[in-house]
């Protein structure tokens, strides 16, 4: 990815993906997150990277989600996404 523009882009396309594309597109954000040098601002990079680690806890299935209290569906995930957006736009994105 090239750019802040480019992950935000990725996220507005994870929250309108479905099934296995959504995963997909999750995976593509952390390992970018997590394996790249994050070159904006330190603060994008800290917003980032919370929301990454979050993703970890998205689970997909209701019946898996129900073996923990830490997991959580679409529309919680959908929230994070949206907040983290939020976040971003208010310290300068």
């Amino acid at each position: 990815m090239e750019s802040l523009a480019d992950i935000i882009n990725l996220l507005y396309r994870i929250l309108k993906a479905q099934g296995l594309e959504k995963i997909t597109h999750i995976a593509s954000f952390q390992k970018y997150i997590f394996d790249d040098s994050f070159p904006e601002n330190e603060n994008f990079s800290v917003v980032l990277c919370d929301l990454a680690y979050d993703m970890d806890f998205y689970e997909p299935n209701e019946e898996q989600r129900k073996q923990s209290p830490s997991f959580y569906g679409d529309e919680e995930l959908g929230k994070r996404i949206k907040s983290t957006i939020a976040k971003l736009e208010s310290i300068g994105l």
